[in-house]
């Protein structure tokens, strides 16, 4: 201003000093266009570098959380001032179960920041009780559970496992049905007394024996029993069976095989044959002995006549008197497929009456096997091998010419049962035996 009001003075001293004043209008019209000019450009004399410049100075720094001030400098800031602020920090790291918190850093974040997670955890599995865990780490949406269950016997636990596994033991049935609709697996446990405790101990075929009978088999459901006349023809034995564990002999049946000795009785079928060793001819009929057919044998077929055995849905054929090779066949009306051969390690005798009897399979495929009684001995031999051939258990058994062991045979309820000739009665015995 004090440019201005020094031209602005001139000017009026020159008017108060001029007589006319068209001789002061040069001076005049100089005078205020200079005093425009000076007006115009007078704030350029305040800005930074200016005649007369303000004072400016740096802005103060800002940090989060400061509050507004008016601020006590003397001085001005320019309009394109900048407040420092602190740099950029690195987000924290954040984890399942952490609580909410304000922080105390004096950083920003930006926009496009990222917080640190914990990796995704293994899956554990199932716990024998409820509890929160104290891992920090989360488990993937599609994550599973192995499905274990904690198996304890008389309270004390066994182990932990995905499967439970139930095995039949003897005299033990098991059924299991998977129920989808109603979400649960149906499990029926049925038992039946230790070997068959129901049947009878001893059963009777009375009026059995005489000079022609030879060939003795039992039904494994004890209904019936056979013998061989050494004729072509055979006795059906029937009765009470395995109620009364007594049965009576009946009238003779007329079959093919002219020397009939070995005989077995399979379901509701009976199975035949000549005595002689070099047969290998069987016949198949009804138990009332109706409707005899020639079995017909599909692949395997034996090479000898021998003991025959059936565990009441296989046959099973010794390949000879005194052969070590039992033949398994299945059995589809009169065909006999073969399925293997068993090899037993005990050589069975051939002189002896036995060689034609029938023996027994259990369930869990051993055999029973009188395996010798030589005319005159006093020792009788049963033994029993397992589903390979392996002798189990082996009874010697005090025997004499008229006192002798028969065949065996496994009930439907795996009893099993000795076929014992006993004096000169008439009758024959089939005891109940355990090994």
């Amino acid at each position: 201003m004090e440019v201005i009001d020094t031209r602005l003075i001139a000017t009026i001293t020159t008017i108060l000093g001029t007589d006319i004043i068209s001789s002061s209008r040069s001076v005049i019209n100089t005078n205020f266009s200079n005093l425009n000019t000076e007006l115009l450009n007078h704030d350029a004399r305040h800005i930074p570098g200016g005649a007369d410049a303000l004072a400016t100075a740096i802005a103060g720094a800002s940090v989060p959380g400061d509050s507004a001030a008016e601020g006590t400098a003397a001085s001005f800031a320019r309009s394109d001032h900048r407040h420092s602020l602190p740099g950029f920090g690195t987000p924290g790291s954040s984890a399942v179960g952490d609580a909410p918190s304000a922080g105390a850093a004096a950083t920003f974040a930006r926009s496009d920041h990222q917080h640190g997670r914990e990796s995704f955890g293994a899956v554990s599995g199932l716990a024998n009780a409820n509890t929160n865990g104290v891992a920090t780490t989360p488990a993937r949406s599609d994550h599973q559970h192995k499905r274990d269950v904690r198996v304890a016997k008389a309270g004390v636990d066994v182990g932990t496992r995905n499967r439970l596994n139930f095995i039949e033991g003897s005299n033990v049935t098991i059924t299991i049905v998977d129920d989808s609709p109603g979400d649960e697996v149906d499990i029926t446990i049925a038992a039946s007394l230790p070997g068959g405790a129901a049947e009878p101990g001893i059963i009777r075929l009375i009026g059995s024996a005489n000079s022609n009978t030879a060939g003795y088999a039992l039904a494994p459901d004890l209904k019936d029993a056979y013998t061989g006349q050494s004729t072509a023809h055979f006795r059906r034995i029937h009765g009470a069976g395995g109620v009364g564990g007594v049965l009576f002999v009946g009238d003779q049946v007329a079959v093919t095989p002219t020397n009939m000795q070995s005989i077995l009785v399979i379901g509701s079928k009976i199975y035949y044959k000549n005595a002689s060793n070099a047969t290998t001819s069987l016949y198949q009929a009804n138990r009332d002995g109706t409707s005899e057919v020639l079995v017909t044998f599909s692949g395997g077929s034996p090479t000898a006549g021998g003991r025959m055995g059936t565990d009441g849905t296989f046959l099973y054929w010794q390949d000879g008197q005194t052969s070590t090779t039992i033949k398994k066949y299945s059995i589809s009306g009169s065909t006999l497929t073969f399925v293997s051969n068993i090899t037993i390690d005990f050589t069975p005798t051939t002189n002896d009456d036995n060689r034609q009897q029938s023996f027994g399979v259990d369930a869990a495929g051993n055999m029973y096997i009188v395996t010798s009684k030589p005319d005159g001995a006093t020792i009788q031999i049963l033994k029993k091998f397992n589903s390979s051939g392996v002798t189990q258990a082996t009874l010697s058994i005090p025997t004499d010419s008229t006192r002798f062991l028969l065949g065996t045979i496994v009930s439907d309820n795996q009893t099993i049962y000795l076929g014992v000739a006993y004096g000169t009665t008439t009758d024959i015995f089939y005891s109940k035996i355990v090994f």
